[in-house]
């Protein structure tokens, strides 16, 4: 009666722990909660924290900090901001990273490469697959970098390309300053 009794709990708990580990909801909108303005001379603003709505229903605040731009929202329910410690006096945001929710709720830190510390633009693919973002320095030629929404590992990326033409179909968007890439491969 003992190994019956320890066996259904073996099982039950295993069972428990596998659906702890696979998320019951999708998200399907975020938006910034306790927005504040910060300013500059040249500029401003407005940071908070991250509340994410899933399909159920519910609302959970997710960051805790206040110092996150508003988020984007993939059609496979992955999230991502733009996370910075302030703004700088001609304007630009300090110390930035994206940070990326993927659909099972890991949070992924992406940060500029060496020498393309500013995040001039970013947007998911159309699928939500993945994640493009354009970093780059104050001026000059940006590196595109495109990014596995699930993993946040670097799917591809392009440098040293100034000339439109012949970017990628897939940077061309954020290259343009488009906030989808609907068009993209």
């Amino acid at each position: 009666m003992k190994s019956y009794a320890l066996a259904t709990f073996i099982v039950l708990s295993a069972i428990l722990h596998l659906r702890s580990e696979q998320p019951t909801s999708k998200t399907v909108s975020a938006r910034l909660a306790g927005e504040h303005t910060i300013s500059s001379g040249s500029g401003g603003m407005i940071q908070g924290d991250v509340q994410i709505t899933f399909d159920d229903g519910r609302t959970e605040v997710i960051t805790h900090d206040g110092k996150c731009l508003a988020p984007e929202v993939s059609k496979n329910g992955a999230v991502y901001w733009i996370q910075c410690s302030g703004i700088s006096e001609r304007g630009y945001p300090l110390n930035e990273k994206i940070v990326l929710r993927n659909p099972g709720g890991k949070t992924i830190d992406l940060t500029g490469e060496p020498g393309y510390p500013v995040l001039r633009n970013s947007a998911f693919s159309a699928d939500g697959a993945t994640l493009v973002a354009m970093w780059g320095g104050y001026h000059g030629i940006p590196v595109f970098v495109k990014y596995n929404s699930e993993t946040g590992k670097v799917a591809a990326r392009i440098t040293g390309v100034g000339d439109y033409n012949k970017l990628p179909g897939w940077a061309k968007p954020v290259a343009k300053g488009k906030a989808s890439l609907e068009h993209s491969e």
